[in-house]
């Protein structure tokens, strides 16, 4: 026996699937068609045209069940496209399935959507190398970043916050003048 959350699942994909006069049920099946994919805005400030779906470890309870499934898509969406995508609450067509898991009294869910972009794209003159290294040397002088070569939020608050302690102008982007200060520092 499969539960279906559709209570979330149903009004996230009303506003980001379909038109506003279908159903629940008629916005799923909208979500369901091949060529939705094609309908969703393109990046880099909207969605990926790849589904992406995780299923999380056997839990004791349900809760726990969907936070290890909500886990294992962020992973997947942060390894493949960022940290800009990794937002839950920013997917498109968002679909969460739960059910027993083979192991009696734990269940397992199942998260599946379109990652969508939760914040706007910086456009950069660094390369990806220089990104990672500006994140390096963030990482070496204590601000918490992931050193991926990808310009997200994490990235960018981190450069805000060195940018205070020096008391330079704070506007956290990516830039060449940026990059030169933190190599000076």
């Amino acid at each position: 026996m499969r539960f279906r959350l559709a209570a979330a699942t149903a009004l996230a994909t009303l506003l980001l699937c379909g038109p506003a006069d279908l159903s629940p049920a008629a916005a799923a099946e909208f979500c369901d068609e091949p060529a939705v994919a094609d309908r969703l805005p393109k990046p880099p400030d909207g969605c990926q045209r790849e589904m992406i779906s995780a299923s999380g470890n056997q839990r004791p309870s349900m809760f726990w069940a969907q936070k290890s499934a909500e886990e294992h898509w962020k992973d997947q969406v942060f390894n493949k496209y960022g940290e800009r995508f990794g937002r839950w609450d920013f997917a498109a067509c968002p679909k969460v399935d739960c059910g027993p898991s083979t192991l009696a009294g734990f269940s397992r869910c199942t998260f599946s959507a379109y990652p969508c972009a939760s914040k706007p794209y910086v456009e950069t003159e660094l390369t990806r190398d220089e990104i990672r290294e500006l994140q390096r040397l963030l990482k070496k002088r204590g601000y918490a970043t992931k050193v991926d070569g990808l310009f997200g939020a994490n990235t960018h608050e981190a450069l805000r916050r060195w940018q205070r302690s020096q008391k330079l102008e704070d506007d956290g982007l990516p830039s060449r003048a940026n990059l030169q200060r933190l190599r000076q520092a």
